[in-house]
């Protein structure tokens, strides 16, 4: 176990080597799965870093890169932006939410537990459970989730068919097919110039080194490409 270096809680560690670096996989409730040098000297200096980063890293973990690698300069360009909006926010944990009730079964879901919730709390970019509770009222407003008996929670009928739409405008989000090759040395340049330039260009870059598939690799983008026109 080890603390981790954005939130400071307790973090699983291992060593993943390479031919040339030697960093560690660190595994946090909070802020998802990145891989970091603990000879970096990466300083997290305040709450609004902490929720920048956090944040940042559970939206590469989504978008299918397993462990991004946090650098002084990765932590520089990301807390330099701004948080995003409560209405971009809330629907965050609208889909996680929904993504823990498969198929629309009903759970019952208490508001304590998922306002103390260490995911949802890096995946809304919410400082605390105070931020995240405002998110889950924004949701009952909107009628997204009904209160049940006592403490507790579900989601509603609209608040799945409203995720389900989410998941749906995700899906379809222009892609952008990068060629270069996947070697791990590369990793630096795909987290801090390739993603979040094509990012914000408008498009959703995609790696077919983290898709399983069948068949040789070119057959496979080809596929992707006629998917993503489609």
């Amino acid at each position: 176990m080890t603390q981790c270096v954005i939130c400071r809680n307790e973090a699983t560690d291992r060593p993943n080597g390479s031919s040339k670096h030697w960093y560690h996989t660190v595994e946090c409730p909070r802020c998802g799965a990145f891989d970091y040098d603990f000879g970096a000297g990466v300083k997290i200096n305040s709450p609004e870093e902490l929720v920048l980063v956090s944040g940042w890293v559970r939206e590469q973990n989504l978008a299918g890169i397993e462990r991004p690698l946090i650098t002084r300069e990765t932590v520089a360009r990301v807390t330099g932006l701004t948080r995003p909006l409560l209405r971009e926010r809330a629907p965050r944990d609208l889909a996680e939410l929904c993504a823990r009730s498969p198929g629309g079964r009903y759970v019952a879901l208490t508001w304590a537990a998922t306002a103390r919730d260490p995911e949802l709390l890096g995946r809304s970019y919410s400082r605390d459970e105070h931020e995240l509770r405002a998110l889950l009222r924004i949701l009952e407003d909107e009628l997204l989730i009904k209160p049940e008996a006592g403490d507790n929670f579900s989601i509603s009928i609209k608040g799945l068919l409203q995720a389900e739409a989410l998941g749906s405008a995700r899906s379809n989000v222009p892609q952008a097919f990068v060629a270069m090759n996947f070697d791990e040395s590369l990793l630096e340049a795909w987290t801090s110039g390739f993603d979040p330039a094509i990012r914000a260009a408008g498009f959703h870059p995609f790696r077919i080194d983290n898709k399983e598939y069948v068949g040789g690799i070119t057959d496979e983008i080809m596929a992707e490409i006629r998917r993503s026109r489609s």
